[in-house]
């Protein structure tokens, strides 16, 4: 071999020896860098993964929400038609407790003026009354003060004399069966 072939040799195996120790230098970043994938694609995947859970989660709180916003909803129309009733039986009530006054108040009226006419009335009975005692009064006197053969008959009528006048008219103009009598 000569020199020049020797050191051909030499130059192709140090070529050769610096090509294979770049091949490994390239092998081991390769490897790592497959690592940092398989890493990386599991971590892509659970992001995803976590991502689409989230997607779903929130979906599920915006239909729960819209559901519970369509009930507070409904919630809040039935609401507002029961204060509507309220209001409407609180002003039915105030009209009705309004006419309950008036009429509470008419009748007291008229109760008053009721009694006002029956105590007149029970008055000029009673001075009727007291009247038609003292006339019956003076009758028993003047009868006990005459003779016997002086008294009428049982079946004559006899007179009260003038001071039945004014009883007999008084009489007359009431209702009271008594004094009609009396001042018949």
């Amino acid at each position: 071999m000569t020199p020049l072939t020797l050191t051909l040799d030499l130059a192709a195996l140090g070529a050769s020896a610096s090509a294979v120790l770049y091949c490994a230098r390239l092998h081991r970043q390769l490897s790592k860098l497959h690592r940092l994938e398989e890493g990386a694609g599991r971590a892509i995947r659970e992001l995803t993964a976590a991502t689409k859970a989230s997607q779903a989660a929130s979906e599920g709180i915006g239909r729960t929400a819209s559901e519970e916003v369509e009930k507070l909803n409904a919630a809040c129309a039935r609401l507002k038609v029961q204060q509507q009733s309220v209001d409407d039986l609180a002003g039915i009530l105030d009209g009705q407790a309004a006419s309950a006054e008036r009429r509470a108040k008419q009748a007291a009226d008229a109760a008053e003026r009721s009694l006002t006419v029956l105590a007149t009335r029970a008055r000029v009975e009673l001075d009727a009354l007291e009247h038609g005692v003292a006339i019956a009064c003076k009758a028993v006197r003047a009868i006990r003060s005459e003779k016997p053969s002086d008294r009428p008959a049982r079946n004559e009528p006899t007179t009260l004399g003038a001071d039945a006048a004014p009883v007999r008219q008084r009489a007359a103009a009431m209702a009271n069966p008594f004094l009609k009598a009396v001042g018949s």
